[in-house]
């Protein structure tokens, strides 16, 4: 029997230099080269052949396709051994981990995070496109696997007819970005994966993964059930009202922070109802909430906007509220310490929802001086 060998890539990332993920190395390959830590010359001519099935043709019209010869590789060794199915799930989760961290990075002073404004490097899932690779030494092609409801389909191609084209949403040159701190904070939980807490983390994460991928075929109707489906499992919620649910546990969640407490009304099965001493925070949910609902028991079309902030739509509010909660959690698991700029944020968030203000992180900013 031949032997097997697996690798495993993101083909659309651009990273300079190596860094890690829990146990794992993600480094270029034209890195990997130069170190000469790949000392089988069968492997490595194997593995130029499957970098050159994957394409840029965003600049066509100027150039020539350019071949994506230098992919960022998972190393867990460089032997290239096929992964375990603990494996497996290890690499998902850390796809999942390293594009929310890239997407929810705050340190950049241009906007309130990636998500939002429209500059360069701007994030979404779809960059962070993971591929698994088995591979032998002396096939003529290159084994496909394809994921169907029955299963796992396998297409055989020639080497020179395999092209991957980089998906036009996802085609951003700059070098890759993230919060380094909730990369590392994120990482522990890979050690622990079985723990109710950062099962939920990693569960939440997935869905927020395939709610952020700008493709087409995805509309906001499904962007929107996702992300309120990920709040559900990130607090645990699993039957009865959930919309109150949500409200109680996001107040709980931001105890301790700047509040701003007013009244307001909300649907209910029997007419409206009128709440008292809720947060800012509780009556977006709630509002966020019955959208969901709308969409999934009346098929109605989504009403994204968010009256009170003209500036944000409810999925980008959902973001900024998903992000903080993550943070919070994390910081309460001991994995992951607020920050001053954090716990600023937390502070201004109601603020922020309440009034037509144009960045939360400007408001954060403020109050640190």
């Amino acid at each position: 029997m031949k032997q097997r060998y697996t690798v495993a890539f993101f083909p659309w990332l651009n990273a300079v230099k190596p860094f890690n993920i829990g146990k794992y190395e993600l480094i270029s390959y034209k890195q990997l080269r130069k170190e000469s830590r790949i000392n089988d010359g069968s492997i490595i001519a194997q593995l130029d052949n499957i970098f050159k099935g994957y394409i840029d043709n965003l600049n066509a019209f100027v150039k020539r396709d350019e071949t994506i010869d230098n992919p960022i590789v998972i190393i867990k060794d460089t032997s290239f051994s096929p992964f375990s199915t603990d494996e497996d799930n290890d690499l998902l989760h850390l796809r999942n981990i390293l594009a929310y961290s890239a997407i929810c990075t705050n340190d950049n002073e241009k906007s309130e995070r990636n998500t939002y404004k429209h500059h360069d490097p701007y994030y979404n899932s779809s960059i962070f496109d993971l591929i698994i690779q088995g591979f032998t030494l002396d096939s003529e092609g290159l084994a496909f696997s394809i994921r169907r409801r029955h299963g796992m389909d396998t297409i055989l191609g020639l080497r020179e007819f395999n092209r991957f084209t980089i998906p036009l949403y996802a085609s951003f040159k700059s070098e890759l970005q993230y919060d380094k701190g909730l990369l590392n904070a994120l990482s522990k939980t890979l050690t622990n994966p079985s723990k109710n807490t950062t099962s939920r983390l990693l569960s939440a994460l997935e869905l927020f993964y395939y709610a952020h991928t700008d493709s087409n075929i995805m509309r906001d109707r499904g962007d929107l059930i996702m992300i309120a489906t990920a709040f559900e499992i990130l607090f645990d919620i699993q039957t009865g009202d959930k919309r109150t649910q949500l409200m109680d546990k996001i107040q709980e969640a931001f105890r301790g922070f700047t509040e701003n407490k007013h009244p307001f009304q909300r649907k209910t099965r029997t007419g409206t109802r009128t709440e008292s001493n809720r947060l800012w925070k509780e009556h977006w949910i709630c509002k966020f909430y019955e959208e969901r609902n709308d969409i999934i028991h009346n098929n109605k079309t989504p009403n994204l906007k968010w009256p009170h902030n003209k500036f944000f739509t409810h999925l980008e509010i959902a973001d900024i509220i998903f992000d903080l909660i993550v943070r919070i959690m994390l910081d309460k698991e001991k994995f992951y310490q607020l920050t001053d700029k954090d716990k600023a944020r937390c502070d201004n968030c109601e603020d922020f929802l309440s009034q037509n203000c144009a960045s939360l992180q400007q408001l954060a900013q403020t109050q640190l001086g």
